[in-house]
């Protein structure tokens, strides 16, 4: 009996601790997809862009050196284009950790990986292309 309310207790605390502050939503899974990410090629400077229109990302994959430009329908998604800059060797990444949404706003919080042990000794220029779900504003962190 000790050990069911005990666990009561502690999943009662769980449920409690997991709620999120009201109006700012985490997003699932599904508020984000990858289009494209790559070590090479990308910016020499680290920066994000944000696309609005498929021109825009027509533009940004020529950059890319990518002939394949994926169709996106702009009026459900914006595109966020994420660049770590230059790095001396290998292992290096960038991606998106998770969107939070409040009101109009979406914010995509990024996630760096760096290299571990021994890695590629190679100059590289990681990046990370993805849609996100459309909202007025987009801020990346």
């Amino acid at each position: 009996m000790k050990k069911l309310i005990a666990f009561s207790l502690v999943l009662l605390t769980v449920v409690t601790a997991c709620t999120t502050k009201q109006g700012v939503t985490t997003a699932s899974d599904k508020s984000y997809k990858m289009l494209n990410q790559s070590e090479y090629g990308g910016r020499e400077v680290a920066s994000h862009e944000i696309i609005t229109s498929q021109p825009q990302l027509a533009t940004l994959y020529k950059e890319l050196n990518i002939e394949e430009v994926p169709t996106v329908d702009f009026t459900k998604n914006n595109v966020v284009a994420l660049f770590l800059g230059q790095k001396n060797n290998g292992g290096y990444s960038i991606g998106i950790k998770s969107v939070t949404f409040d009101g109009d706003t979406a914010t995509v919080n990024t996630v760096e990986t760096k290299p571990t042990g021994m890695s590629t000794m190679a100059i590289t220029n990681p990046y990370y292309v993805a849609t996100v779900t459309k909202s007025k504003k987009v801020v990346v962190k």
